[in-house]
């Protein structure tokens, strides 16, 4: 329960705005079409330039990442994702369940959900649970898990394909 309120903290600093929905980041997902009907967009994308952005004492730092986008696999109705998206994530010492950053050249499937339907920045959706990186070497389709939360039952690995439930 503890790191449950964490992560809404942390999402809720990072995002600096209040929002109008409810907090995909601190919920448990119970299948893949739970985390797709949370998600405003479904992106597979290579993670191309990051900065990070300081905080202050209420906010934790975050990594902003441009995500050049390969493929749409879903897209929220009235949200345009262009040829790329921007990503937020905090990052910092004090809180270990933060999603570990994307790391730029490697091919990640992403559960993204935004703030308002103007949006330029994303946020992943349920922290690491929205976060699935490519293994090219053994299977260039398949995408597994950054990090697995046993809360969450989520498959170990994804295809594109499976990506909506």
């Amino acid at each position: 329960m503890t790191w449950l309120v964490i992560a809404m903290a942390c999402l809720l600093g990072v995002a600096g705005c209040t929002r109008s929905y409810v907090d995909p980041a601190v919920q448990v997902y119970g299948s893949v079409r739970d985390l797709a009907d949370a998600s405003w967009v479904v992106v597979v994308g290579t993670p191309v330039a990051s900065h990070v952005e300081a905080g202050d004492d209420s906010h934790a730092d975050t990594m902003v990442t441009t995500v050049d986008v390969e493929q749409v696999v879903k897209s929220r109705p009235g949200f345009n994702v262009g040829g790329t998206v921007v990503v937020s994530q905090p990052v910092g010492a004090t809180v270990d369940d933060y999603p570990p950053v994307l790391v730029h050249g490697s091919r990640y499937l992403l559960y993204l959900v935004g703030d308002d339907t103007q949006s330029t920045v994303m946020f992943m959706v349920g922290g690491a649970a929205g976060q699935w990186i490519g293994v090219e070497q053994s299977d260039p389709g398949v995408f597994v898990q950054v990090r697995s939360d046993p809360l969450n039952d989520l498959p170990r690995s994804l295809t594109v394909d499976a990506a909506l439930g």
